[in-house]
């Protein structure tokens, strides 16, 4: 896969948006820097759910939903799985095209909800957008009547029991009637409107009910290594630096207030 840094010069105006989130994610080149170690560790964790459930890519298909710079659908391309990237934003895929160097990549722009997918996945990933619908049941109910039987649904969310947390939890407005008035707000532009969040626990109030959870943790980092503390990671080796990230999402208790994310793993029964 190409650096944002390799494809900067020739790129369009209305792309570098993109590029900019690249920059300081996936291709920062400080190694240490807090928001590419967070954005490392949830890419990497699913990376390595695949790899686990699927180890021989070929002939595997998977839909990344809401791909945004098109980083992980890419890297499984490359890898050998056959990739449907999916966003809202067609300048999110034009961005992401440009990335490419090999492999199988399906482009296609639209909302989930509204394309005509088949149940023809294996892996279907529904990352960071959950908290952004108004209805995330109906999205993970259609995720998971895409996928082929005993497929997985893999999806990350902002931990909503991470302390500070301001927004309302998902559990709290269950009720769809509840939610009606977070229609017009769905969907913001570059991921800006968080609605709710989820506890790991309210999980399962959005489990469909042909589907079964599987896996569930915690990821993407945490508050204990921050401005203040990061200072700390920089005496260690960059791999040990991502490794005390992974050791902390997994101390229990002290991972449900910490850590920014969580991830859940569904298989279609």
């Amino acid at each position: 896969m190409k650096k944002a840094q390799e494809i900067e010069k020739n790129l369009p105006e209305p792309l570098r948006g993109r590029l900019d989130f690249d920059k300081r994610e996936i291709d920062n080149p400080d190694s240490y820097d807090l928001t590419r170690l967070n954005y490392m560790d949830r890419l990497n964790r699913i990376l390595s759910i695949i790899a686990r459930n699927f180890p021989h890519p070929h002939g595997v298909a998977v839909a990344d939903i809401g791909c945004a710079q098109g980083n992980l659908s890419i890297l499984l391309a490359e890898k050998g799985y056959s990739v449907t990237a999916v966003d809202i934003d067609p300048l999110c895929l034009e961005y992401a095209k440009r990335k490419l160097e090999r492999g199988s990549v399906r482009w296609m722009q639209g909302s989930f909800d509204r394309l005509n997918l088949d149940a023809a996945y294996d892996i279907i990933i529904l990352g960071e957008l959950i908290e952004h619908c108004a209805y995330p049941e109906d999205f993970v109910r259609r995720a998971v009547s895409c996928l082929k039987p005993s497929g997985i649904a893999i999806i990350t969310t902002p931990n909503g029991s991470m302390l500070a947390n301001r927004l309302p939890s998902f559990g709290s407005l269950r009720k769809r009637e509840d939610r009606k008035f977070l229609e017009e707000k769905q969907f913001g532009h570059d991921g800006a409107s968080h609605l709710f969040l989820f506890a790991l626990s309210d999980i399962k109030l959005i489990l469909p009910e042909n589907a079964a959870l599987e896996e569930s943790g915690y990821l993407g980092g945490s508050v204990l290594i921050n401005r203040r503390t990061a200072w700390l990671l920089r005496w260690l080796p960059a791999g040990i630096a991502e490794g005390i990230e992974r050791l902390l999402a997994l101390l229990p208790l002290l991972n449900r207030y910490t850590c920014h994310c969580i991830y859940v793993v569904m298989r279609k029964e």
